[in-house]
């Protein structure tokens, strides 16, 4: 069997960070922030920044960073556009799940 969500690693403030999605914090994240909408804007427009600095905000809490979404806000707008855009493809491949494979009925916890 394989995980549901794959663990991404995360570079903020010079230190990595390593974090596996749970429902609890895709939870968090939906009930303000669709994350299929964020997927979608990125193919059809520049989705909301406020939306997106939330979102790697969130991962990063989750994973043991002190940081808050001004901050990283901030960096969105400020930083190294390829950083962000690194830690952004990160996230929304972790939090969209592999497909199940053929006689796979469970996934690993």
């Amino acid at each position: 069997m394989s995980a549901v969500f794959r663990t991404v690693t995360l570079a903020w403030d010079g230190k990595t960070y390593e974090v596996k999605p749970t429902m609890e914090l895709l939870n968090r994240i939906e009930n303000r922030v669709s994350l299929a909408a964020l997927v979608r804007g990125l193919s059809t427009d520049a989705p909301p920044i406020s939306h997106m600095a939330f979102v790697l905000g969130e991962f990063l809490r989750q994973a043991g960073a002190r940081v808050d979404d001004a901050e990283v806000y901030r960096e969105l707008m400020t930083g190294d556009a390829s950083e962000m855009i690194a830690m952004r493809d990160a996230i929304f491949a972790a939090v969209f799940p592999a497909p199940k494979k053929k006689g796979e009925t469970q996934p690993d916890q």
